[in-house]
C-alpha cells in the first residue's frame, strides 16, 4: 500500500491538475489587477473597518499579472503575510512558490473576467470579485465626498487626496496590511498617521504618534459629518 506521504502528493498533484483543466475549459481571461474575496467586500462595507475585514481567514486578496499575453501569474493571499503565486504561461500551468504548502490543494474556476472561485478540497468555496486597485476601491467605500467639521472647516476626500479648507490638500492612504495599533483603522499621509472611526455619516479622526505608531490620542482631532 502506498504511504501517507505518497497519497497526499497524489491528492496534490490530481487537485492541480483540476486546477489546470479548469483554466483550460472554462475559457475566460482574467482581468489584470486585484481581486478580493466576496466576504471582505461585504465585511468592509458594513463594518467601514478594514481591521476587522483583515482578520477573515486568507486568502481574501488577490492579483492577476500578466507578463505576456497568455502568460500570467496569480497570486493568492492577504495583505500583511505571505502568498502564493500560480504561475502559467501560455496557458499551460508551470508552477508555484507556495509561502503556506498547504494552500496548494485547492482548485480554481474561472466564471468571467471579473470573477473566479477558489475551491479547496472539502468542497468549501470563495468567490472573488475584480476590484482594479483596492486602495482605490477601498477608499471609493470609506471615505469619498465632502464634510464639515464640527469646528466649521470643509474637507473633501477624493482617491488620492483630502482637502482641508478647499486650500490645503494632502495625498493618503488607508492602511491595509494591518501594521498599525493593533484592532484599530488607519489612514496615512506623507508626514503623519490618523486612526479613523466610521459611524453612519460621522468620521473620526484621531492622531497616532509614538516611534513605532502605536500610541492613539484619546480626543478626536476632527469630528468630520459627511454632506455629500
Amino acid at each position: 500500500m502506498p504511504s501517507v506521504r505518497a497519497h497526499k502528493q497524489n491528492m496534490r498533484t490530481l487537485l492541480l491538475i483540476f486546477f489546470f483543466v479548469n483554466l483550460l475549459t472554462a475559457q475566460v481571461r482574467l482581468r489584470d489587477g486585484e481581486f478580493l474575496s466576496s466576504e471582505y467586500i461585504e465585511v468592509l462595507k458594513r463594518s467601514k473597518s478594514p481591521a476587522e475585514a483583515g482578520g477573515l481567514a486568507s486568502p481574501y486578496v488577490a492579483r492577476v499579472e500578466f507578463v505576456a499575453d497568455s502568460s500570467f501569474n496569480l497570486v493568492l493571499g492577504n495583505f500583511h503575510e505571505g502568498e502564493t503565486s500560480l504561475s502559467f504561461e501560455n496557458n499551460k500551468f508551470v508552477g508555484v512558490t507556495p509561502q503556506w504548502p498547504s494552500n496548494i490543494d485547492f482548485s480554481i474556476i474561472l466564471v468571467s473576467p471579473t470573477q473566479f472561485i477558489v475551491k479547496d478540497k472539502s468542497n468549501y468555496k470563495k468567490s472573488f470579485i475584480y476590484v482594479g486597485d483596492t486602495q482605490l476601491w477601498a477608499k471609493s467605500i470609506l471615505f469619498l465626498g465632502v464634510y464639515n467639521s464640527s469646528g466649521g472647516q470643509s474637507f473633501r476626500f477624493t482617491e488620492t487626496h483630502f482637502y482641508y479648507n478647499k486650500i490645503d490638500s494632502t495625498s493618503y492612504k488607508v492602511l491595509l496590511d494591518l501594521m498599525g495599533p493593533p484592532g484599530v483603522d488607519c489612514i496615512y499621509t506623507p508626514k503623519d498617521m490618523f486612526a479613523f472611526k466610521i459611524i453612519g455619516r460621522t468620521f473620526k479622526l484621531y492622531k497616532v504618534y509614538g516611534t513605532d505608531n502605536t500610541i492613539v490620542a484619546k480626543k478626536a482631532k476632527w469630528i468630520l459629518n459627511k454632506i455629500n
